[in-house]
């Protein structure tokens, strides 16, 4: 019983965690994800870039973790949530390599992680289907032409 709650607890906090993603603050955590180009161009502090590669791959741990969590999601609402979630997270990752172009990937594990996420992301059939701005063709077409 102690299991089962443990289990319903660690649901609960998941969804909400994605619902807060998601639904209340938009893009907040996946525009984290991205670094505007002026940045890319002028940063050059070790310790910037440094916090900027751990906070990357922590995000994309923590929707990673989300993703595979809801993998498994049958109602009709986490569907939604977790489509229109996992089609704005492919769509910020491949921005991801477009921004970035080669600064941060000289080191390749950000490419790692990045390449990892994109797969892990398009992985499940109807990734690109949640999209209220963008029609599943052209997200498809997007990441085939890079």
């Amino acid at each position: 019983m102690l299991r089962e709650q443990r289990k319903s607890s660690e649901e609960e906090h998941l969804k909400w965690i994605l619902e807060v993603v998601v639904k209340h603050n938009q893009n907040s955590l996946l525009d984290l994800l991205v670094q505007p180009e002026s940045q890319v161009q002028d940063e050059t502090d070790d310790i910037k870039t440094a916090v900027r590669q751990q906070l990357q791959k922590e995000l994309i741990g923590l929707f990673n973790v989300l993703l595979l969590y809801f993998m498994s999601a049958t109602g009709r609402q986490d569907l939604e949530l977790t489509g229109y979630f996992r089609t704005q997270l492919a769509l910020k990752l491949l921005q991801c390599l477009r921004v970035t172009n080669a600064p941060h990937f000289y080191g390749l594990p950000s490419l790692e992680r990045t390449l990892r996420g994109m797969v892990h992301v398009t992985a499940l059939p109807g990734w690109s289907s949640y999209s209220l701005t963008t029609e599943p063709f052209a997200i498809c077409v997007k990441y085939l032409t890079g």
